[in-house]
């Protein structure tokens, strides 16, 4: 079945804009273009799903192209997922030390404590914040998460203040 850009965008729940910026890197072209148009076929709307999780699993778009243009898809990926494991492991290290961190700050039976707490991990966010391989879902995923492990802070330090204040 033929598809316009229209409806492929609408049946892959993708913008229009998104489809054009791929045929535009050469990541998913149309099956034909006639008149300005472009079309698309059942092929196209498999390979569109297919970007789809990837980017779900935080892969860029030039390491997804890599996957799909590759001969051997299976290897590319797993020499992509290779080169980038390190990296992964330093990400989850640095988040079960945020965890610690917290844990720490909520054990804290002083206010010189909390400081000295908050100081490390505005440090370490700073960090987080540097660019990094992973992609612009996961960058808006850590912003979240960083804004809700402040607010887990300030509640911690809330609490600790008013339990202080109490005593």
């Amino acid at each position: 079945m033929n598809y316009t850009i229209k409806e492929i965008a609408s049946k892959s729940n993708v913008t229009i804009r998104t489809l054009q910026y791929y045929d535009a890197i050469d990541l998913l072209t149309p099956a034909y273009k006639k008149d300005k148009q472009r079309f698309y076929t059942d092929n196209e709307l498999i390979l569109i799903n297919c970007i789809k999780h990837y980017k779900q699993m935080g892969f860029a778009l030039e390491d997804i192209k890599s996957i799909m243009k590759s001969k051997d898809a299976k290897k590319e990926l797993l020499n992509i997922v290779d080169s980038n494991i390190d990296k992964l492991n330093e990400k989850a290290d640095d988040y079960l030390n945020k965890v610690n961190m917290i844990n720490q700050i909520l054990s804290s039976q002083s206010l010189d404590q909390i400081q000295s707490n908050l100081l490390k991990i505005k440090v370490e966010e700073d960090t987080l914040k540097e660019p990094s391989f992973f992609t612009k879902p996961f960058h808006v995923w850590l912003k979240y998460f960083l804004i809700i492990f402040n607010s887990i802070i300030y509640l911690g330090i809330i609490a600790l203040i008013i339990n202080l204040l109490q005593k």
